[in-house]
């Protein structure tokens, strides 16, 4: 039997990849990877899949690309959740939800299926630089000490209880790519 939790990762760029490996490295695999539509992209603007999206096909993972967060996706991810438990079984299979670079609010519906929460994994020291762009405001502020931040989601943005937080520290940013 397998003791790996049985989680949903929502995420969509390269931050999102960097845990995803992280994550695979220690044998943690969602069982279901949720990301934005895919989108135009560059000068052509021919229709890209997110990167996360990518990481999952290869590996034959689930991937579900909402427009937006509503009651059909809840349903989805409640029926699928339905398959995995065993018959007649009042347990929630979907154990925790993982949030990395998103892209869209999670709504306290979705927040609320997992049995114990959604964790979210942000790219600075929480309660600095909240929003979507923690690194670059990091590196326009030039600060040396910056990090990254495991909480618990609630309703609010880059805001719940702080689990865990990892400094990092930078003599000089380097170059974004």
């Amino acid at each position: 039997m397998n003791n790996n939790p049985t989680f949903i990762f929502f995420g969509t760029d390269d931050f999102s990849i960097v845990v995803l490996d992280e994550l695979e490295k220690n044998g943690f695999v969602p069982s279901i990877l949720v990301t934005v539509p895919d989108r135009p992209k560059g000068r052509k603007l021919v229709l890209t899949p997110p990167d996360t999206k990518v990481w999952a096909d290869k590996r034959n993972i689930l991937v579900l690309q909402p427009e937006k967060l509503d009651g059909d996706l809840v349903e989805v991810l409640k029926k699928a959740g339905a398959l995995r438990a065993p018959a007649n079984s009042k347990i929630n299979p979907w154990e925790l939800f993982i949030a990395v670079s998103y892209g869209l609010i999670i709504p306290k519906k979705v927040l609320d299926i997992p049995a114990h929460g959604t964790l979210n994994v942000h790219p600075s020291l929480l309660p600095l630089y909240r929003g979507a762009s923690p690194i670059e405001s990091a590196m326009l502020a030039d600060k040396k000490e910056t990090g990254v931040t495991i909480m618990k989601m609630d309703t609010k943005m880059d805001h719940g209880p702080i689990l865990f937080q990892e400094k990092v520290f930078f003599n000089e940013w380097p170059t974004k790519e």
